[in-house]
């Protein structure tokens, strides 16, 4: 399907498909379909989101090679169907541009700061940077048609810019970025070059437009989980959703939200879901969910997580693997801090995000719970298929022979040797550790393995120490009999879990995530709701 349209007729051809009943298995290889659009980037990463599109969209229909061929669902078959366009200007040389006057003309056009540009008034600003425009692409501002060529040698640039060989392609807004402006964060700019282009069309520089001049656009396609989808854009009374429409696939993202977090409804359509509502139906509809769990799970809790909402570090790092290997003064400082933090973190009690995944396991819904913890909360909670990826704060083990004890017992003695730190008091802070500092440690008594006299160190996994082989592998076949992955509490900026977010979005595995902030694998997600794991969570209990 070629032009602006393609997408909408693409959608009425799959449904007709459906209602004369061809979408049964045994007439299904009597089909063939061609899905053409120069709207499809095949640019690096881009490609494999874009035949996912495909194959959301359309698979198993029109692949398969005849009766008893069962199709295909893997997106590299539809690599063929993308035809590209051909250009009909001139290709130009490229030459890296200016960014400056680029963005001074959207600033200036955009002088309330909306977002949208309905016009580019003739303002002093906004000629002073068509002015520069006009000198960085070797055009004369003054010109009676200015205006005219300006919007022809823009759009000279963007198409020569699109080509990919032979063809004009789709290219994604880095890479022109990175082509006209040298520098992938160039957007603004490469904005402005797109008002360069449209000028002759607004009210502010009307004029005739050149014949055959292309139009550009960014493309952004705003799907949810439930396979609603609907153009978004920015309308007098605030952001509108257009009508909507249905397709199968659940990998591009959830619908957009308004500042008092429902959806804009339109008429002729139903209220779309609110997030939350959309999390529930996320879950209904997965039977398989490999959860992964972080520190925000925890937080209501008592115990503090890393990061704030940006996913930067809220407080010094903590100690690493090295570090309390190779310095026996950082052994005590770590041990010291630790004997007063456990007063609390031993004590906390699990919470309501805690006990709704165990209800979710409990109804058989959980393939398997990968935390990040070292709390054991989700199994007091009452979970039981539970990998602790980055171990258990609640043992102990020795550097050298593997000997094990409970911290409990480790606690008393580190009571026993150090008297005079028990009344110490300080804040807690994550993992059963307290901001105790500017202290001398060195008096500190740390007792030693009982069997071989060894250092002995918490049972997890400390920055700059490896995951377990086994805990990965096992997470890794478990993710492979999951349908649906859901991210809990954790911004993922760690690569030991965000590489099963990676892995889940590889094998096609819808990904729904809770979380306060960024998280690491935000354009992996098909859904995001931003909101305290146990709110999220609630219609579990």
């Amino acid at each position: 399907m070629r032009g602006s349209a393609g997408t909408e007729v693409s959608f009425l051809i799959k449904s007709l498909l459906q209602r004369l009943g061809l979408d049964d298995p045994a007439k299904i290889h009597k089909l063939r379909i061609l899905a053409s659009s120069a709207s499809l980037p095949l640019d690096g990463e881009n490609e494999g989101h874009s035949l996912r599109y495909l194959r959301d969209l359309f698979a198993p229909y029109g692949t398969s090679q005849g009766p008893g061929d069962p199709s295909t669902q893997e997106p590299r078959f539809w690599r063929d169907c993308v035809v590209p366009g051909k250009p009909h200007l001139d290709q130009v040389p490229l030459a890296k541009l200016p960014r400056d006057p680029f963005e001074a003309l959207v600033t200036a056009s955009d002088a309330k700061n909306e977002g949208l540009i309905r016009n580019v008034p003739r303002t002093e600003q906004v000629e002073a940077a068509l002015a520069k425009i006009a000198a960085a692409l070797g055009l004369n501002s003054g010109d009676a048609e200015f205006v005219r060529n300006l919007s022809r040698r823009a759009a000279e640039i963007l198409t020569s810019a699109c080509i990919d060989g032979d063809n004009v392609r789709a290219t994604s807004i880095d890479r022109l970025a990175d082509k006209l402006f040298g520098d992938k964060g160039a957007a603004k700019a490469l904005r402005g070059l797109m008002l360069a282009r449209a000028l002759p069309e607004s009210a502010g520089h009307k004029a005739d437009t050149p014949v055959g001049l292309p139009p550009f656009r960014f493309h952004g396609l705003i799907r949810n989980v439930e396979g609603l989808f609907g153009s978004v854009d920015l309308g007098n009374a605030g952001i509108r959703v257009g009508d909507l429409t249905m397709e199968r696939g659940v990998s591009h993202g959830k619908p957009p939200s308004v500042s008092d977090g429902s959806l804009v409804k339109r008429a002729g359509t139903s209220y779309m879901q609110t997030d939350m509502e959309t999390l529930r139906t996320f879950i209904e509809r997965h039977q398989r969910l490999f959860i992964l769990t972080g520190a925000g799970c925890s937080t209501n809790s008592g115990i503090p997580d890393y990061r704030d909402i940006d996913g930067n570090w809220k407080r010094t790092q903590p100690v690493r693997f090295q570090a309390f290997m190779a310095d026996e003064l950082t052994r005590r400082r770590y041990w010291a801090r630790s004997m007063i933090g456990w007063r609390r973190f031993g004590q906390a009690l699990p919470n309501d995000a805690h006990r709704a995944l165990a209800q979710l396991e409990a109804i058989g819904q959980c393939q398997v719970l990968l935390t990040q913890n070292v709390d054991r909360l989700h199994q007091a909670a009452g979970s039981r298929e539970v990998i602790d990826l980055h171990g258990r704060l609640d043992l102990v083990r020795c550097v050298s022979c593997s000997t094990e004890r409970r911290r409990a017992d480790f606690q008393d003695e580190l009571v026993r040797l150090n008297a005079a730190w028990v009344e110490l008091e300080a804040a807690m802070l994550p993992d059963g550790d307290a901001d105790l500092d500017h202290l001398d440690f060195t008096g500190f008594a740390v007792p030693a393995c009982d069997a071989c006299g060894g250092v002995v160190k918490p049972d997890v996994v400390f920055f700059g120490e490896n995951v377990p082989r086994i805990h990965v592998d096992t997470a890794q076949a478990h993710l492979d009999r999951s349908d649906g992955m859901l991210i809990v509490g954790s911004s993922l900026m760690v690569y030991s879990g965000f590489r099963f977010a990676q892995a889940a979005a590889s094998r096609g595995i819808p990904i729904a995530a809770v979380n306060l902030g960024r998280t690491r694998a935000d354009s992996l997600l098909a859904l995001k709701v931003e909101e305290r794991c146990e709110a999220a969570l609630s219609f579990l209990l």
